[in-house]
């Protein structure tokens, strides 16, 4: 009947109940389900569309929930499907003529379908398509996602006794894993002996038909870079891959290198995989970005400093094609005459270079050079302080945020103090020029 956590009466002897929480265990809703004799629930999952998916061991026939009668001999494997909030969209009936007594698992296959476990007394009838070898053996079921049986598998083995407790499984390569525990020996499907009265026992299937398209590549890419396709299916011969916005856009490679995607934007994929049986088709739509092309990039020149454009997220400087090791603002000061460029990445990692010839290098003056200027403390809260510069030294004093824009500066300067209090935290660049010689360096505001 129905009271306390119970919210429905029942139809029978016994029935399914399920009770759905929230995370701390509080009762969201329950339902039963049942025919009008005894029903045992022995396996319960979430299906892939949020409802669930029971099975247990059914000896009613047509009536309350149940739409299908028993084929007889006692009781028989019964499945419902229910939706996310545990009303029933179907249910099923299997068996054969005789007992199909314990129900040990249902789970969801790879291609929507279930697989269902258990142990059967029948030979062939009704369901069940082979006979039974010993007295009692496992028997799995194969449906498709609206619980029509599309094959079935009885375990053998030779015990004179029952074997119990059939559970099975679909591997990630598309087998079947089935086991129970047996007191046979080597015999039917059975290679090895037992080592006791009764053993556990594993046995592995593979379906020939089955084919599962499967893939995975670098998603993200820069505009103009390529990526190399890994294929995972699994139980094909043969492949046709379509890239649309790539160069190419089509192979029929079995892992496909250098597809090249030139505009930034989001690409599908698809792959169909093929062998005798048949194809499999995986589809994944939007699967590759290619990120927005990075801001152009410029070399401006003052003297013997060289500035990039400012806001990139990082900087290298090359000399004559040479990586400069530590070169890594937005501005360099050259320190030989000859061909410079600097490479700079965004914030997506993508990058873009920028080139600049026949620097001369010859500016001179009275401020020290960039290794002997120094600033304290870095980082700064209140006072920035500029030291080794030659006293009485007047120089000019501009600061810039990270875009580059200016957002201090002082002429003709003796105290070399800036009040950098009001500032915004983060990175700034510091400038200090006398004659033709400027000394810069980075600081950040706390």
């Amino acid at each position: 009947g129905f009271g306390g956590d119970k919210t429905q009466t029942i139809w029978g002897i016994s029935y399914f109940w399920i009770v759905k929480t929230d995370s701390l265990g509080i009762i969201q809703w329950d339902k039963d389900f049942g025919g009008t004799s005894e029903d045992y629930l022995s396996s319960l999952q979430q299906a892939a569309d949020g409802g669930y998916i029971l099975g247990g061991y059914s000896s009613s026939g047509i009536g309350g929930d149940k739409t299908q009668a028993n084929w007889g001999g006692g009781g028989d494997y019964w499945i419902i499907k229910t939706d996310s909030l545990g009303s029933k969209q179907w249910d099923k009936d299997f068996g054969g003529t005789d007992n199909e007594d314990n129900f040990g698992t249902i789970s969801q296959t790879k291609d929507g379908g279930y697989l269902i476990a258990g142990t059967s007394y029948s030979n062939i009838s009704g369901d069940k398509t082979e006979q039974n070898l010993g007295r009692e053996q496992t028997w799995i079921i194969k449906t498709d996602s609206s619980g029509n049986k599309q094959w079935d598998k009885t375990l053998h083995t030779n015990t004179i006794s029952d074997d119990e407790t059939g559970i099975a499984i679909q591997t990630k390569d598309g087998c079947y894993a089935m086991a129970n525990y047996t007191a046979g020996g080597i015999g039917g499907d059975k290679t090895q002996a037992s080592q006791g009265y009764n053993d556990y026992w594993l046995v592995k299937f593979c379906d020939s038909t089955f084919i599962q398209a499967n893939l995975t590549a670098t998603p993200n890419l820069c505009p103009g870079t390529c990526t190399d396709f890994v294929n995972l299916s699994f139980n094909a011969t043969s492949y046709q891959w379509h890239f649309p916005g790539a160069t190419p856009d089509t192979s029929t490679a079995t892992n496909p290198t250098n597809i090249c995607y030139a505009n930034s934007g989001s690409y599908n994929v698809q792959l169909i995989a093929t062998n005798a049986n048949g194809s499999d088709t995986l589809l994944l739509s939007n699967y590759i970005t290619v990120y927005p092309a990075p801001a152009a990039q410029a070399i401006a020149q003052s003297g013997d400093t060289l500035f990039a454009n400012a806001g990139a997220a990082t900087y290298q400087w090359y000399f004559n094609t040479t990586l400069i090791s530590g070169a890594t603002n937005y501005f360099y000061v050259a320190p030989s005459s000859g061909d410079y460029n600097v490479v700079c990445t965004d914030s997506n990692g993508c990058e873009v270079e920028a080139a600049v010839f026949n620097v001369v290098a010859s500016a001179q003056s009275s401020v020290g050079s960039p290794q002997s200027a120094e600033i304290h403390p870095n980082p700064v809260e209140d006072k920035l302080v500029i030291g080794n510069l030659k006293l009485g030294t007047a120089v000019d004093i501009s600061i810039y945020n990270i875009l580059g824009e200016k957002i201090f500066s002082a002429v003709d300067c003796r105290l070399w103090t800036v009040d950098c209090g009001l500032f915004p935290s983060g990175m700034y660049y510091l400038e200090v020029t006398s004659g033709s010689k400027v000394f810069r360096s980075k600081f950040v505001k706390q």
